[in-house]
């Protein structure tokens, strides 16, 4: 009996010290990289506009602008990891790395029934692939959406695995799975259900499948997947609708959002990300690959294959079926295919030849897991211009004190510089067409109108000459302070005051010091030290 219990306490211990270097593998160098826009930025401003006012109910980037084009569970991540590691980028990016190290686990739990003798392997292909150890350090909702699917499909296999057993708990556990996938990025997130239904069907035909559909589960999803959006509708009459045409129909059947909509761009999109994510270990995928169609494509070879190997052609299916709506979608993204990598991943452990000679692919694999990690060390040394973080340096190093208000005219704003001045950041407009069309677009001679301190307009280089003769044609006179990249630091004086000289930052008269932003150095992985403004967030529902 001591021996038995001795040898369950060594198995748990090494997967406790599995799990731990694989966290500290994703987590090393998280944070060293400052926020780049538009997507970390726009992620993470709406998070902290729900930690700094407490309401999670309707994504909003500020008081006045609302944010709805995404479910809110990425941002509720987010929100979790600043609350846990401070409002940095290591805590916008500890959401990523959990679901990181939990899509590993789901591909080892896949692992010991898809590739019995190596489960190993599949998370070890994941993990040392560019593209899952990228998207990882990326604040987007792709890593999360990826967990989840990779969950739910883990849920379902074992369910099939598990005849004559009890099992709906599994079940269970695959809706709510699929309903998680759905609160972080809606209808995509039940892509695998395609692939489990074909499946289902052609294994078992249709009056087996659906027994998947079994109500509890189907009660399960509901419950974590769609009770929000009825809850935003109620707040907000007419989400679902926007939702329904903007979000959906408009990013599959139109090229509403301008994201790739050319036939062409299906292939120069997502071939990189797809030939990328499988190095270093395309040699194995590409012997794979040629394996695969060794027969031919006839229904009859497929099916004797299906029958002979169910699961390969699982695997087929899971990652076919959602490339294929991939592909015909109108709105394409490289990390749109991330989720993609996970039956990637356990098909490549199933053409890798075994054992790995420690002589030589055991330290080609070391090395390349210190050249990834050396490159997220470099990458986040390197001056790019969509960086906030070297943005927010240049404001304070060019005003007297961190602006309440950061005003980008005529451009999308750089979201992410609020993080660090713990200033509101806004759009405004000089063109009254644009209102309306651009998310948070609000009116330039409405904002020169207002009386209020510490407003620092950042314009492009090339507009600069035409805000001026603007600002002057109002009755202000200002001039430019500074700059980052492109962008140029212009100071909105208050109408009382007129002249660039006037303009104030810090706090304004009445404030009492409410809002008031001490000026610090901003250094890597820190913020500007103060209270952040307690506007009231009108438009955000309670």
């Amino acid at each position: 009996m001591g021996i038995m219990s001795g040898a369950r306490f060594g198995k748990v211990a090494r997967a406790v010290a599995l799990v731990l270097a694989a966290l500290a593998f994703v987590l090393m160098f998280q944070g060293s990289r400052g926020l780049w826009e538009r997507d970390e930025g726009r992620y993470t401003s709406v998070a902290l506009q729900m930690v700094r006012s407490g309401r999670y109910v309707v994504p909003a980037y500020n008081a006045e602008v609302l944010h709805l084009s995404k479910p809110p569970l990425t941002y509720w991540a987010i929100a979790g990891g600043m609350t846990l590691l401070g409002q940095n980028e290591w805590g916008a990016r500890l959401p990523n790395a959990i679901a990181f190290v939990g899509t590993l686990l789901a591909l080892f739990g896949l692992g010991r029934r898809i590739t019995p003798d190596r489960p190993w392997l599949p998370p070890l292909v994941y993990a040392t692939s560019i593209v899952p150890f990228v998207a990882a350090n990326i604040v987007t909702t792709d890593t999360l959406l990826s967990f989840w699917e990779a969950l739910a499909v883990w849920a379902f296999v074992e369910w099939w695995c598990r005849q004559g057993q009890p099992r709906l708990a599994l079940l269970l556990l695959m809706w709510c799975a699929f309903g998680l996938a759905f609160l972080t990025k809606g209808p995509p997130g039940l892509l695998p259900l395609l692939a489990i239904t074909v499946f289902s069907i052609a294994q078992r035909g249709w009056k087996d499948t659906r027994r998947i559909f079994h109500p509890f589960g189907l009660l399960a999803f509901l419950a974590l997947g769609l009770t929000w959006y009825g809850l935003v509708e109620v707040v907000r009459p007419g989400t679902v609708g926007y939702w329904v045409h903007d979000e959906v129909l408009g990013r599959v059947a139109s090229n509403l959002h301008r994201r790739n909509p050319q036939w062409y761009k299906a292939l120069t999109v997502y071939g990189p990300v797809l030939v990328a994510g499988c190095i270093p270990w395309l040699t194995p995928v590409f012997r794979g690959v040629l394996r695969s169609v060794e027969g031919g494509f006839s229904p009859s070879h497929w099916k004797e294959r299906m029958a002979r190997d169910p699961w390969a052609g699982f695997l087929f299916l899971w990652f076919f079926l959602p490339l294929l709506v991939l592909l015909l979608s109108s709105s394409r993204l490289p990390l749109y295919v991330l989720p993609l990598m996970a039956p990637l991943a356990l098909a490549t452990a199933r053409w890798v030849n075994l054992p790995l000679r420690s002589n030589r692919e055991v330290p080609l694999l070391l090395a390349w897991g210190i050249a990834l990690l050396g490159t997220k060390y470099a990458v986040s040394r390197h001056p790019v211009p969509q960086d906030s973080r070297a943005l927010a340096r240049a404001v304070i190093a060019s005003v007297q004190a961190p602006p309440k208000e950061l005003l980008f005219v005529n451009a999308k704003p750089s979201w992410g510089v609020g993080l660090y001045l713990q200033s509101r950041v806004a759009r405004i407009d000089t063109d009254l067409r644009i209102l309306g069309r651009e998310e948070g677009s609000e009116s330039f001679t409405a904002e020169m109108e207002a009386d209020e301190p510490g407003r620092l307009m950042i314009v492009d280089q090339d507009r600069v000459e035409r805000i001026l003769a603007f600002c002057r044609a109002h009755g202000l006179d200002t001039q430019v302070v500074g700059g980052y990249a492109s962008w140029r630091f212009i100071p909105l004086p208050n109408r009382r005051d007129g002249s660039p000289g006037g303009h104030s930052f810090g706090s304004g008269d009445g404030d009492s010091g409410a809002g008031v932003v001490t000026r610090t150095e901003v250094g890597d992985n820190s913020t500007f030290a103060g209270n952040p403004s307690s506007r009231p967030l009108r438009n955000a529902g309670s």
